[in-house]
């Protein structure tokens, strides 16, 4: 793994699409958008993140240290190995500072972990709420809807960025988790709307 770039969280990361961030870092074509929860092993922390798969590289956007948002590029000598779910407790994985601390989760089809040089549990498509707080901390349980494919979606996304480190993926292994890149637009085009409609409409509740 190669960090081209470190920044301090700050209120824009989460305004500023995260492709934005990174899109000149990125070669070739876009093929896979990725939302992620990385789970470190040797720190038993928790974060959120997106990969991006492009036709000759891949570039993951994540929090490596608390606080401190990563641009990561994956280079050939890392190692990608898809696990099993009884590697880490699910409940474990999902909970982080930003987040309710669950009691129990479950999903309603078998899940795997995109493991990373034998360090980071990546959980594919799947991201806690973030939305109860710390105020109920260890009262919530979770029921993630999976489908049956899941497994075979991660050793899909494990198959195109190993071709895409290489610098030879024409188009990614199907199915694959993600947005594809026309859903990634209309996605990005919504979000921002939406945010610029909520700003007009307190600029006008503020002045009116």
């Amino acid at each position: 793994m190669k960090i081209i770039q470190t920044s301090q969280n700050s209120f824009l990361k989460n305004i500023i699409p995260a492709y934005f961030r990174l899109r000149k870092l990125l070669k070739g074509s876009v093929l896979r958008e990725i939302r992620f929860t990385m789970y470190d092993k040797e720190t038993s922390l928790s974060s959120w993140g997106f990969i991006y798969i492009s036709t000759k590289n891949t570039i993951i956007n994540i929090d490596l240290e608390p606080d401190i948002a990563s641009i990561v590029e994956i280079e050939s000598s890392d190692n990608f190995e898809v696990i099993n779910e009884s590697a880490a407790n699910l409940k474990e994985v999902l909970t982080d500072k930003h987040s309710e601390t669950y009691f129990r989760v479950n999903t309603t089809n078998p899940i795997a972990y995109l493991q990373l040089n034998n360090r980071y549990l990546l959980l594919l498509n799947i991201q806690s709420d973030r939305k109860y707080g710390s105020a109920v901390a260890g009262a919530v349980s979770n029921t993630i809807l999976t489908g049956k494919n899941y497994v075979e979606k991660v050793e899909n996304t494990r198959k195109s960025i190993t071709e895409s480190v290489q610098g030879n993926l024409t188009k990614p292994y199907l199915p694959i988790h993600g947005l594809s890149p026309l859903v990634m637009w209309i996605n990005i085009i919504l979000s921002e709307f939406f945010l610029v409609g909520t700003v007009l409409v307190l600029i006008y509740l503020l002045f009116n």
